[in-house]
């Protein structure tokens, strides 16, 4: 693990109080999944933040993403949302 992946989960841990779970891992792809076989996954990681919402607490892990994000690569998904598709899928198990 690097440092960075260090010191982020190391942030959002402080600044949430323990109330954010953080999973985190480096983007690895085959040479078949490569565009142009260009290596922008290199040092490339992706973190997977899971919390319960709410507008403070929202705003709060967004600037903390923002800090570290490189650029726009910061995507929301929220669970509100894909919360029936997922509950349909679990059901049809």
């Amino acid at each position: 693990m690097n440092t960075d992946m260090l010191s982020f989960r190391r942030t959002v841990f402080r600044q949430m109080r323990g109330k954010v779970f953080v999973h985190s891992f480096p983007i690895t792809l085959e040479k078949g999944d490569q565009l142009k076989e260009e290596a922008f996954h290199e040092n490339r990681n992706v973190f997977i933040l899971a919390y319960q919402g709410g507008a403070n607490v929202d705003d709060k892990i967004k600037r903390i993403c923002n800090s570290y994000a490189e650029d726009d690569s910061v995507i929301e998904i929220n669970s509100n949302y894909y919360g029936t598709e997922l509950k349909e899928t679990m059901e049809k198990k």
